[in-house]
């Protein structure tokens, strides 16, 4: 099976949104299936799990998957979902109702849509973002860090300061509780990034400008 442009872009937008389920390779004296490989190996694949690098090696699975026993791709996302629910819940970080409704919208961009993650009685057992809660507070040194690594952004050339500006965006959305999701590119456009609020998933366009601009 030949992928088309958009099941490759979707495949490359999966492996980073699944590289926090699981650790690629089990820890010498953790279960030895719980991780990526653990998967690959429980649904026959494991020909296709390359080790090394841990994101390179999940969009090579995922990709040779889909290319070679396309039959099986959802088994494997199944069963790298529920590995993920055990571990995740054991590390005191569990997936999120949220996780899997992105999980959800990536799978339908290759053209898969499994019944048992879209059910609302296994979404709704899931946590979710808590709408009432507050953000974070910053400590002031952290406040000061953040500020001091914008100022140090005005030093970088243009396109090297526009992808670390993403980064600092990234990082204090993620100290906000925004849970921010990385640049991720669409047919025609990239988006820089997004973050969940109050239960909504807001895409994001980050520009920087040397001089300041009113509110838009």
């Amino acid at each position: 099976m030949r992928l088309t442009l958009v099941q490759e872009q979707a495949i490359s937008e999966l492996g980073k949104h699944l590289y926090d389920f699981l650790p690629g390779q089990p820890h010498p004296y953790a279960d030895q299936s719980i991780s990526f490989q653990g998967a690959a190996h429980e649904t026959r694949l494991g020909q296709y799990w390359q080790g090394g690098s841990k994101q390179p090696a999940i969009v090579a699975l995922l990709r040779a998957t889909l290319e070679n026993k396309a039959d099986v791709f959802c088994d494997l996302i199944n069963v790298i979902v529920r590995k993920a629910l055990l571990y995740r819940q054991n590390k005191g970080n569990p997936l999120t109702r949220e996780d899997i409704q992105i999980l959800n919208d990536l799978l339908l961009r290759v053209d898969f849509k499994i019944p048992e993650l879209r059910s609302p009685k296994f979404l709704d057992g899931l946590p979710s973002v808590n709408k009432n809660a507050a953000a974070p507070a910053l400590s002031d040194a952290k406040r000061s860090a953040l500020l001091a690594q914008l100022r140090q952004l005005s030093a970088l050339d243009p396109q090297p300061r526009g992808y670390a500006f993403e980064e600092f965006l990234k990082e204090l959305f993620s100290l906000s509780g925004l849970a921010p999701r990385s640049a991720f590119r669409l047919v025609g456009e990239q988006i820089d990034g997004s973050f969940a609020l109050q239960g909504e998933t807001y895409l994001m366009e980050a520009t920087w400008r040397n001089r300041s601009v009113g509110v838009w």
